[in-house]
């Protein structure tokens, strides 16, 4: 049985500075989604399907 080889990475790959982002900047583009009252009261089903699928 071989042994899997570690990942290797750049020197101080793992004290770069990265950029943070709020969770306004992050959910900005979020719609919600308007679901009916029967799908609320558990009266109807739906499927989502994912924009990448279709």
């Amino acid at each position: 049985m071989s042994k899997k080889k570690r990942p290797s990475f750049p020197k101080g790959f793992f004290q770069q500075s990265r950029p943070t982002v709020t969770n306004e900047e992050t959910f900005k583009d979020i719609i919600p989604i308007k679901w009916s009252k029967e799908v609320l009261e558990g009266k109807k089903k739906i499927t989502l399907y994912s924009t990448k699928e279709k």
